[in-house]
């Protein structure tokens, strides 16, 4: 179970743990400020954990670092997972595979390029999931998908 900490204990965390420092390169804080359309003072109450940041703001400061925004959050707040490479095959074998079994036992066909895409989608959604799982998942999605069209 997850323990719930207080806000001002994520605040704090967001405060010394934060990314945008290091990932704003030559840009001033005052120069972010102006992009956004805030006040420089806000900000950096905002960079140092006295204010809170609304997830607009940190999409906004993203888009100017050229950057996702969970590339701005603290390390220990990203996933840790990293998949080697034997692992990341498997995960397309099983993907391609269900994939595959679904359409057949739906007697329908894709185009190359959409039943590529598909499953690229589906690899990177289904990356952390254990093989049971995964099947159902992607069962889930395919079949929202056709029904979507793709």
């Amino acid at each position: 179970m997850t323990e719930i900490i207080s806000k001002d204990e994520i605040l704090a965390d967001w405060g010394k743990n934060n990314l945008i420092k290091s990932l704003k390169g030559t840009l001033t804080l005052t120069e972010i400020a102006d992009t956004i359309g805030t006040d420089q003072g806000q900000l950096s109450k905002q960079l140092n954990g006295t204010l809170n940041m609304s997830l607009y703001r940190l999409v906004q400061i993203a888009s100017v670092l050229g950057c996702k925004p969970s590339e701005l959050l603290p390390k220990h707040w990203q996933s840790q997972t990293i998949a080697t490479p034997e692992e990341l095959y498997e995960n397309i074998r099983i993907v391609t595979q269900t994939v595959e079994e679904y359409l057949a036992t739906r007697k329908k066909t894709l185009k190359p390029e959409k039943k590529a895409e598909l499953i690229a989608g589906l690899c990177e959604a289904t990356i952390e999931l254990d093989p049971e799982r995964k099947k159902a998942k992607v069962i889930e999605i395919s079949d929202f998908m056709l029904r979507r069209a793709i």
